[in-house]
């Protein structure tokens, strides 16, 4: 995990190769609970180096419905009230699912209310939507 704190990271192409170096290959498990609560906790944060002069956004991309170990559901309420917290800080998310499990409902408790919600049936259709989603998030940050 790296943040905005990560002054290695300011530099474009830096960036562009930690991406890159992330592993292509997931974990069984899709917890985007705790992705939110990290967003929530550790990045849109001073220590995490929000930048409060800047529009912030955050795009989740998830593939299932979250599911702890031994495939229980996380409880749906988890959303609700991370996306609220992080809305409250003036993080505009934008929840991306992919594949054909994922629900619009749980998209939508995801990004919060009134967030966009973007759906692909495979990975391969997310560079179709790339400007959707681009969209979504840059004319939203600016209300």
């Amino acid at each position: 995990m790296f943040n905005f704190a990560n002054s290695e990271y300011f530099d474009e192409g830096a960036l562009l190769q930690k991406i890159a170096s992330e592993p292509l290959e997931l974990a069984p498990l899709t917890r985007t609970d705790l992705a939110l609560r990290m967003a929530n906790d550790d990045l849109f944060t001073a220590e995490g180096r929000d930048r409060p002069d800047k529009p912030n956004i955050l795009i989740v991309l998830t593939d299932d419905r979250p599911k702890l170990p031994g495939g229980v559901e996380v409880d749906f309420n988890v959303f609700k009230d991370l996306s609220e917290k992080i809305k409250a800080k003036g993080v505009l998310t934008v929840a991306v699912g992919i594949g054909k499990r994922i629900r619009q409902d749980v998209l939508q408790m995801i990004a919060g209310v009134g967030n966009p919600v973007v759906q692909v049936e495979e990975f391969s259709e997310l560079q179709g939507e790339i400007d959707r989603i681009k969209l979504s998030a840059c004319s939203e940050s600016i209300r």
